[in-house]
């Protein structure tokens, strides 16, 4: 594959994640890459679960994450696990299923005078909800709307799941990566959010979780 590597913490990480022109490019990719539907999570070739079973699973994987050193040595993220906990395993269903990373940073990507030539991973490309994958982008990514503009140009089945699922989606990501550096509260409850989907036009802001006795909330 052809194209110049985008190093990780570079100066040309920073302009691609804040280019209107190649977020849009992004989002033209992974449209194209989630028409392909899939009706399972797990790999590709092996390890295929119904879909029917993922909410319960993801519960099961965040109760194991916060059990690891890094977690267990945060007081936040103990005070809220087992609340993402029980709010993971009453997800709906994810509506949408297909070809993900749950890795996806610039640094993965090829450009050709800025242009978006490949995204490459060799260690966690796997077939898992859309909205999860989205989830991560809209956390590190710049211009939201021109990458949905570009999305919503080869695939218009945004995955809407997303609203209901971004915060425990996110408390799943942190754990995971430490996402961003500026702690769990600016992951968990960042602005940076993806415009609604058509069909949830009614609702003009998603409802936060709003955990039990977690300080400013009720």
């Amino acid at each position: 594959m052809h194209g110049e590597r985008i190093a990780q913490g570079s100066q040309f990480e920073q302009e691609v994640m804040q280019d209107p022109e190649f977020t849009f490019q992004l989002g033209k990719h992974l449209g194209s890459l989630h028409l392909q539907n899939k009706s399972y999570y797990g790999t590709l070739e092996q390890n295929k679960q119904s879909l029917d079973t993922f909410p319960h699973k993801l519960s099961r994987v965040i109760a194991q994450l916060g059990k690891t050193r890094k977690a267990l040595q945060d007081p936040a993220v103990q005070k809220l696990l087992p609340f993402y906990v029980a709010e993971a395993d009453k997800l709906n269903l994810p509506k949408a299923s297909g070809l993900i990373m749950l890795d996806f940073w610039p640094s993965q990507f090829l450009a050709i005078d800025n242009e978006l030539s490949a995204c490459i991973d060799v260690e966690s490309y796997v077939v898992g909800p859309t909205a999860l994958e989205l989830t991560l982008i809209e956390l590190w990514l710049g211009p939201l709307d021109k990458f949905k503009e570009g999305y919503f140009s080869v695939n218009r089945q945004w995955p809407d799941e997303i609203e209901e699922a971004r915060e425990v989606y996110r408390f799943f990501l942190y754990l995971l990566y430490g996402c961003p550096e500026a702690g769990l509260d600016a992951c968990i409850y960042s602005s940076a959010k993806f415009a609604q989907g058509d069909r949830v036009k009614a609702r003009l802001t998603a409802p936060r979780l709003r955990p039990p006795g977690y300080p400013g909330r009720k």
